[in-house]
């Protein structure tokens, strides 16, 4: 249950900085090009929450 609930909100996380990522670039583009980024830390973000899911999924086939 408990991996369930983390895992759709592994995916809830997922789309929502994907939307954010999409708001920034139509919104205010400029700021894509500074330090720490939407871009960077929303990618970093997302590429953790991928981790995070290959992760779970792993533990949901060995049971």
């Amino acid at each position: 249950m408990q991996t369930q609930v983390l895992s759709e909100l592994n995916t809830t996380t997922r789309l929502a900085l994907v939307l954010l990522l999409l708001d920034v670039m139509i919104l205010m583009p400029h700021l894509l090009s500074g330090a720490f980024n939407p871009m960077s830390v929303n990618g970093a973000s997302l590429a953790l929450a991928y981790v995070i899911y290959k992760t779970q999924h792993r533990q949901d086939l060995a049971k």
